[in-house]
C-alpha cells in the first residue's frame, strides 16, 4: 500500500476515533438502528418502535 494512502487511513481513523454521539455520522446511525440506540440509551428506551 503506498505510503500516503496509509497516513491518509490513520488520519482518518484517529478522527472517527474522536467523534462522539454529538457528531451526526454517529448520532444517524446510532439512531437508525435500536439494538445500538438501546445500548446508548442504557436499556431504558427497550419498548420504542422504530420505523423505518
Amino acid at each position: 500500500m503506498p505510503e500516503n494512502l496509509t497516513l491518509e487511513r490513520a488520519a482518518l481513523r484517529a478522527e472517527w476515533q474522536q467523534k462522539t454521539i454529538k457528531d451526526d455520522p454517529i448520532f444517524g446511525t446510532v439512531m437508525t438502528n435500536p439494538e445500538l440506540c438501546a445500548e446508548c440509551c442504557g436499556g431504558r428506551y427497550r419498548s420504542w418502535r422504530f420505523s423505518g
